[in-house]
């Protein structure tokens, strides 16, 4: 009879500047530092920030658009489409209406 071992594989940690919550928290750090540096570079950067914001704008339309399609379709049964759809509109009409 042979012994066997179960080795688990050997987990390879990543970096930690590969960790996008670093490389959030680092780019606000050197967002700050370049606003308190370099002033009026800083507010030369100011028509990027509003290209992303932008961008951010545009994508969050078709987001929603295809994450409420995608649960209708994997729903499968008609009738609690119906329920949920009903569901969602009575909550998110009314907010709707406000912000407009």
């Amino acid at each position: 009879m042979s012994a066997t071992t179960d080795t688990a594989p050997a987990v390879s940690k990543k970096p930690f500047y590969k960790d996008l919550t670093f490389q959030v928290i680092a780019a606000m750090m050197l967002g700050i530092v370049c606003g308190l540096v370099f002033p009026d570079f800083a507010a030369s950067l100011k028509i990027l920030g509003d290209i992303f914001l932008k961008l951010i704008k545009t994508a969050v339309a078709p987001l929603v658009f295809f994450t409420v399609v995608h649960g209708i379709a994997s729903a499968g049964d008609i009738k609690r489409v119906g329920k949920v759809g009903w569901s969602i509109s009575r909550w998110c009409l009314p907010w709707r209406w406000r912000w407009a």
